[in-house]
């Protein structure tokens, strides 16, 4: 394979992207003079060198924090499937909190803080929910539908529009100004 080296841009764009991971972003960011980032920056993301360049850095920052892909799923995994009853539960309208030592390690990752103040104990859990929607998108679950709307304007009459149409439909290019009379 042809390999390239990146400019300084696209390095930029690279150590940008990496923030975040968000193309768009990463676009404006790295000062592309674009009208379009959110099409220029998923561009970017497909010229091979620039993905091959992510890759290897992401790869870098995976092997020094220690975290794979499968960490964050079974994080999420004990938050979402937590059953919180083993936490907190009523008994006699009591509000009885079982101790963290009592509880298994899954049963503590679920929990985001515990609290003390004059008016009592509480508990706070992490977002189930939201633990929930990110497996499901994960696994492809939950798939977001979009609607492509696009509208053209035109001085171009419905005959000259059909006239451009059929020569490109035949392989033959139709050039028009916009000022042909249709005939």
């Amino acid at each position: 394979m042809n390999e390239r080296k990146l400019t300084a841009k696209q390095k930029m764009f690279v150590k940008e992207y990496l923030v975040d991971l968000n193309a768009t972003k990463a676009c404006l960011r790295a000062g592309y003079d674009t009208d379009n980032p959110e099409v220029m920056g998923p561009q970017l993301l497909g010229i091979p060198w620039i993905k091959k360049e992510i890759d290897k850095e992401l790869s870098k920052r995976e092997a020094r924090l220690g975290i794979k892909a499968e960490r964050i799923i079974e994080e999420l995994c004990k938050i979402a499937f937590t059953d919180r009853s083993r936490i907190v539960r009523v008994e006699n309208g009591k509000l009885i909190f079982t101790d963290t030592d009592d509880l298994e390690e899954d049963e503590k990752a679920s929990i985001a803080e515990i609290s003390e103040s004059k008016f009592g104990r509480s508990i706070k859990t992490h977002d189930k929910i939201k633990a929930l929607e990110l497996l499901g998108k994960h696994f492809g679950i939950f798939v977001e539908k979009t609607k492509n709307e696009i509208t053209i304007t035109s001085d171009l009459s419905d005959d000259q529009l059909e006239t451009i149409a059929r020569g490109s439909r035949q392989g033959t290019p139709t050039k028009t100004t916009g000022t042909e009379k249709p005939a």
